[in-house]
């Protein structure tokens, strides 16, 4: 049951981050501050002290990754938080197979639209924008794809 509701959560919350960031390129704090101490609440309601470590946890190690790739100029501030929020309603250790998802869904968006930049670019023989890529919605997309590797498939 815990896992279906720390689920719905994040489908709920990943759509609203996915909408904003490809439509504005911006994931709100209205919406990574609540879900952060969401997770936190949740987890500790669920598990107590235990519980509140784990998302602790989860919180820690996604925000800690995100920030260094950020730092790099890798992401943006609102995904910095946004991963923060999935790891702390994710918890430990279903957070480290969000990462590694992420990572691959992510370079595959990536690559997918760059394709598709580059060949619209071509067309018209300028290639002096840089690109912009959102990675909310593959941040998003990683979070089913990990429940269902987690939970509707524990055996494989």
């Amino acid at each position: 049951m815990f896992e279906l509701l720390t689920f719905s959560c994040l489908v709920v919350i990943g759509t609203i981050a996915s909408i904003t960031d490809f439509r504005e390129r911006k994931i709100y704090n209205s919406v990574t501050y609540p879900s952060i101490l969401l997770g936190f609440i949740l987890w500790s309601v669920n598990s107590g002290v235990d519980g509140f470590i784990m998302s602790v946890i989860g919180f820690g190690i996604a925000f800690g990754i995100y920030l260094i790739i950020f730092f790099l100029g890798g992401f943006g501030a609102g995904d910095v938080k946004f991963a923060a929020a999935i790891g702390a309603i994710m918890g430990y250790p279903s957070v480290i197979s969000w990462i590694v998802i992420s990572a691959i869904v992510g370079g595959i968006f990536a690559l997918m639209l760059l394709v598709r930049f580059r060949l619209k670019k071509a067309e018209r023989f300028q290639m002096k924008e840089s690109i912009f890529i959102p990675f909310g919605p593959p941040m998003a997309l990683a979070v089913l794809i990990t429940y269902g590797y987690n939970y509707l498939m524990p055996g494989m």
